[in-house]
């Protein structure tokens, strides 16, 4: 019998904001119209779900605002069987630290938790982050903006891990890490990855995995 016939061994939490004008890739917006990027985000929100369905052995949250109902994101969920939760906290850090402490009440199992903006994970690197997960409490995987693309833990993060955090900065990485060494918690990094946020970022999707980006909201 394989492994993943006995149930998930780990939990994969995407965060997302709903696809709405206006919120989503503001960034961006200086090289896009907001029609574009509401479509370029749903475009890689549903990537990385695919992606994380596809993944053995991962139990999929898809975690996103309250009181933001967003036709898309439910029938996205529905169809590819994926719970959807609402996130909860005053800023990000605090609702990224909530939901992982809340899939770890839930599953009992080690959790990653991601974005919908790097359109580059397949389920090795999930794989991978979770085997690093039996060497070491917590892991991440940074972005070239200086941000990161994934936290993972086996326990719940320290409570001031993301303290004095200036989220779309350059330095939040940096940051979660000086606050991770001052509460004494143990931490590998991962290999980093590219993420979708700026203007500059825009020439990743001319990779050969992403040409259907282009086709489908004329990126250039």
């Amino acid at each position: 019998m394989s492994r993943n016939c006995l149930g998930p061994d780990f939990s994969l939490a995407v965060f997302s904001k709903a696809p709405r004008h206006g919120r989503v890739k503001t960034r961006l917006q200086l090289a896009l119209t907001p029609a574009r990027c509401v479509a370029l985000h749903r475009q890689l929100l549903m990537q990385t779900l695919w992606q994380c369905r596809r993944t053995p052995g991962a139990s999929v949250s898809l975690w996103t605002p309250p009181r933001s109902p967003s036709r898309l994101l439910r029938r996205a969920a529905r169809r590819l069987a994926i719970r959807q939760c609402d996130q909860s906290g005053s800023d990000l850090g605090q609702r990224m630290r909530n939901a992982i402490s809340s899939e770890l009440r839930r599953s009992r199992q080690p959790v990653l938790l991601i974005g919908a903006d790097c359109p580059f994970f397949t389920p090795d690197h999930f794989r991978r982050a979770h085997d690093a997960l039996r060497r070491t409490p917590f892991v991440f995987a940074p972005a070239s903006d200086g941000g990161f693309v994934l936290v993972g833990a086996r326990k719940p993060l320290p409570s001031r891990c993301f303290e004095g955090i200036e989220w779309g900065g350059a330095d939040v990485l940096e940051r979660t890490l000086r606050n991770m060494k001052r509460a004494g918690a143990a931490y590998q990094l991962l290999p980093a990855l590219d993420d979708i946020d700026r203007p500059e970022d825009l020439h990743l999707l001319d990779s050969v995995a992403l040409h259907r980006v282009r086709w489908l909201f004329g990126v250039e």
